[in-house]
């Protein structure tokens, strides 16, 4: 028995600022160097800024938004079930990989311009309406909005990191000191 390899299916991802290469060769085959990766859903850079993902986070909710849109303006859909569609589905989908994200406020905005387009077609509020986002929020009987999902899940995550043993990885990169 033998492990065999696919090299066309690997890449070469180096996590640092300045240019170098980085060659690793299998069977006399050079694996191609990348400058983004997407691994488990979330997509990596060079720079190691979360702009990228948050990129990628808000492109698939404009999926997502446009995919519910019929479900959403449908007469005989109940608020209620619009809503569960609006926290089951899209919500997931714009927060995957939060907890990791160093959010500034051209990320939330993107991501609470996505939200917030989702709430006014549900709502049958339009732009030319000026209603305000909390007014919009508060129509669809929501609590929280996005800011405050993803600040809850950055918080959640960290206390997991702080309960975490010593021994742990994630543990000893967060306590690492340069």
């Amino acid at each position: 028995m033998y492990l065999k390899m696919y090299i066309n299916l690997y890449n070469v991802f180096e996590r640092d600022e300045e240019r170098t290469k980085c060659e690793i060769w299998v069977n006399q085959e050079c694996l191609e160097q990348v400058n983004e990766i997407v691994y488990l859903g979330s997509a990596f850079s060079r720079d190691g800024r979360c702009d990228l993902d948050v990129d990628r986070r808000v492109a698939a909710g404009n999926k997502v938004n446009g995919a519910l849109t019929a479900l959403v303006k449908r007469q005989g859909v109940a608020k209620s079930a619009r809503l569960a569609m609006h926290n089951a589905v899209l919500v997931p989908t714009l927060l995957y990989g939060r907890e990791t994200w160093v959010c500034q406020k051209k990320h939330k905005s993107k991501l609470n311009a996505v939200e917030m387009r989702s709430l006014r077609k549900m709502c049958g509020v339009t732009m030319a309406d000026r209603k305000r986002n909390e007014e919009i929020r508060n129509m669809a009987g929501l609590k929280d909005d996005l800011i405050t999902k993803i600040d809850k899940g950055v918080l959640r995550w960290f206390g997991h990191v702080e309960r975490m043993s010593e021994d742990r990885m994630v543990k000893k990169i967060y306590s690492a000191k340069v």
